[in-house]
């Protein structure tokens, strides 16, 4: 059983290196441009509002450089840090070897990867002027994993303790079985709103008005599986307040596989082998889906998973069963 920490600094993550300026934001609300109308591309660019007299009147940007829209920029700014209790326990007895270790963890951080957006789109943050708003789970934050493996030799056969002699005893000897169980927490996701309520070219996370997470998750629908929260739950933050939820507040479904495989070893010759194997992948066909893949509180298919998650081979994630036959000599 051991403890594991770490605590990391100045790691990369993606700014906007010329982001909208609050204080020209605020001149232009004191001019009397409504607050709608200063979001995204129209901070850079500027634009225009229709005031109460029907007068459609123009307003500048509200950035310092009006050359780029998103200047990219890459900033030693992350910090974050991992807790975790690790245990393992192995055992063996006779012909049954024993493997299983659970993890209990916590990763959180202000930003993930430099360059790919988490699930979600968070790429750029959604205050630029305070990174420290953007700490929260991490995307690689599993709270929870268990991992168990174990092989059984059959002591059956010749040499073993039953049937050690005799033609069944060559029938059934070299038995083997053995298999992998996966379980863990899923993976956590960023929401979006639909304005840009804090002014920052970005679309804004939206508030909790209600209760998350919906009575009918896991029903299946002709766009996805519910698996996460419902829309009913959030509206948008009010324009300039940042009220919105935490970066990577919910988490996706979990992740459950069990792999077996069943071989014998037949001994032919002195020199001469005969090994049959048979692998199965996910052989209880349990389904693991990916978080869900819209998560704008508009879409008609907000908190429901697409796709299911597929082997590391690029396979489908269904159950697979696959034979071999090999000679060794």
């Amino acid at each position: 059983m051991n403890y594991v920490g770490s605590h990391s600094v100045h790691a990369l993550r993606e700014i906007d290196g010329a982001p909208p300026q609050p204080a020209l934001i605020q001149q232009l609300l004191s001019q009397g441009v409504p607050a709608s109308a200063l979001q995204n591309n129209a901070l850079y660019t500027g634009g225009q509002y229709t005031d109460s007299q029907g007068n459609a009147i123009a307003f500048d940007p509200a950035v310092n450089n009006t050359a780029f829209i998103h200047i990219l920029l890459q900033t030693a700014a992350v910090n974050g840090n991992y807790n975790a209790l690790q245990t393992r326990l192995t055992e063996t007895v006779g012909g049954l070897s024993l493997t299983g270790s659970y993890t209990f963890a916590h990763a959180l951080d202000n930003g993930s990867d430099p360059l790919v957006p988490g699930a979600g789109g968070s790429g750029l943050p959604r205050n630029p002027f305070s990174l420290a708003n953007e700490y929260g789970n991490s995307d690689s934050d599993v709270r929870q994993r268990f991992v168990a493996a174990g092989t059984y030799a059959l002591p059956i056969g010749h040499g073993q303790h039953y049937l050690s002699s005799g033609f069944m005893g060559r029938v059934f000897e070299g038995v083997q079985i053995s298999g992998i169980q996966q379980a863990q927490t899923g993976l956590p996701f960023e929401l979006r709103g639909t304005i840009d309520n804090l002014h920052a070219g970005v679309i804004g996370r939206p508030q909790l008005v209600g209760k998350p997470y919906p009575s009918n998750r896991g029903q299946i629908l002709s766009t996805g599986v519910v698996t996460g929260p419902a829309a009913s739950a959030f509206d948008n933050a009010p324009f300039g307040e940042d009220v919105g939820i935490r970066r990577n507040t919910f988490h996706g479904p979990g992740f459950v596989n069990t792999d077996a495989v069943f071989q014998k070893t037949q001994q032919l010759k002195e020199r001469l082998q005969l090994v049959l194997r048979v692998e199965s992948y996910n052989i209880l066909n349990h389904p693991n889906f990916e978080s869900p893949s819209s998560l704008t509180i508009s879409s008609s298919s907000f908190g429901q998973s697409t796709s299911q998650v597929g082997r590391n081979d690029g396979t489908t994630g269904a159950r697979q069963l696959q034979g071999a036959i090999k000679v060794v000599f």
